[in-house]
C-alpha cells in the first residue's frame, strides 16, 4: 500500500471519513487488515524514521520513494533497513550513479 505521509498526517485522504487519520492510526489499520508491505513516498528522513519504526514494530516492509538526493541519504535509508528504495531523479539528474547507489545499497 502506498503512504503518502507528511510528518504529521496523511496528505491525500479521500476515503470519506470525517478526519484524516493520523498516519499512526492509518498504518495501524492497514496492518491489522493484513497489509505487510508499504511504499512511502516523500520519504524525507524525518518521514522515514517515523513510519520505518511504525512498520517495523509490526513487522511490515517498507519501500521508501523520494528523498535521495546523494549516496550519503541512501545510505541512511540502508541503516535503516528499508526493504528498498525508488530512486528516479536522482539517477536520471546525475546526482548519483546507478553502479555506487548499488554498491552503497548492498
Amino acid at each position: 500500500v502506498g503512504l503518502d505521509a507528511r510528518l504529521d498526517r496523511i496528505a491525500a485522504f479521500p476515503w470519506g471519513r470525517a478526519t484524516v487519520p493520523t498516519p499512526e492510526e492509518l498504518v495501524g489499520e492497514l496492518l491489522g487488515a493484513g497489509v505487510r508491505r508499504f511504499v512511502l513516498s516523500h520519504g524525507s528522513d524525518a518521514r522515514l524514521e517515523r513510519i520505518v519504526g511504525l512498520a517495523r514494530a509490526a513487522q511490515a516492509e517498507v519501500v521508501v520513494a523520494g528523498g535521495v538526493s546523494d549516496l550519503a541519504a541512501l545510505d541512511r535509508r540502508r541503516r535503516a533497513a528499508v526493504s528498498g528504495v525508488i530512486v528516479g531523479e536522482a539517477l536520471y539528474s546525475g546526482a548519483i550513479d546507478l553502479a555506487a547507489a548499488m554498491e552503497t545499497a548492498a
